[in-house]
């Protein structure tokens, strides 16, 4: 009978910790560098797409992890929800720095911003060519009548949007800038994904522990293999003794 093997540290690392110290560690450059993120390319893609692809994968294979049998389900479980936080930190902070377009009737901590301005209507991938140009706005009236929109560069209403966006509510009150709207969709599917499987992950937990332990799952249908073996033999020796003879034994 195979006994299931007891969990061990280097599966736990390779495909639980290093993964969730990955995707904590993009937060913090998040933190560091959003501008160069968003503003620098990698020949001629804009950076922040291999960062997301990086992420996408970084956050697949923790949920993967749960499917390993070395790797133990309360720690599958804490680097499930440490990477779910860490995603969401990571988009805020990126929508921090690119600001945020206010819709609400009032919007406290907001600066106005032309429409037209470089900083709205710049692409991913392209920095500015100096930072005037990004705030002429504030410094000196448009030239001719243009919409001011209000900008919300607040980490707290970064970090707000961030969730309602990964669990695609989407009140309304905020809107992505123009280049980070492809970002703000692929959030939402990310965060549609992940509900999802940690809803899946929450169902098949709670089904073993109905069942009973892991280890005892192996035994269990063991016992039964052994028993319905032992009695198909028992069968097939009354069957082949002569009638009215006694057993020996």
């Amino acid at each position: 009978m195979a006994r299931r093997p007891r969990p061990g540290w280097r599966p736990s690392v390779y495909f639980c910790l290093l993964p969730t110290g990955a995707l904590i560690l993009s937060a913090a450059f998040a933190f560091l560098g959003a501008e160069r993120l968003l503003t620098y390319s990698i020949g001629g893609v804009p950076a922040i797409w291999p960062m997301v692809g990086f992420l996408s994968f970084v956050l697949f294979s923790v949920i993967r992890s749960h499917f390993n049998a070395l790797v133990p389900d309360r720690l599958v479980m804490t680097c499930f929800a440490i990477c779910g936080f860490a995603m969401v930190a990571f988009f805020a902070f990126l929508h921090r720095d690119a600001g945020l377009l206010c819709t609400a009737p009032t919007c406290p901590g907001t600066t106005q911003m032309a429409a037209d301005d470089p900083a709205v209507t710049l692409p991913l991938g392209d920095a500015p060519r100096s930072s005037a140009s990004i705030r002429w706005a504030e410094t000196a009236p448009p030239p001719q009548p243009v919409d001011m929109l209000q900008i919300d560069r607040q980490f707290s209403s970064a970090l707000y949007f961030s969730f309602v966006t990964f669990t695609t509510l989407g009140y309304g009150d905020f809107q992505p800038m123009p280049r980070m709207r492809l970002l703000a969709a692929i959030e939402a599917v990310l965060g549609y994904l992940y509900l999802g499987l940690l809803v899946g992950v929450l169902i098949d937990l709670g089904a073993r522990r109905f069942r009973g332990p892991k280890s005892g799952a192996g035994r269990k249908t063991g016992a039964a293999h052994g028993t319905r073996k032992g009695g198909n033999e028992n069968a097939r020796n009354a069957k082949g003794r002569p009638a009215g003879r006694p057993d020996k034994s």
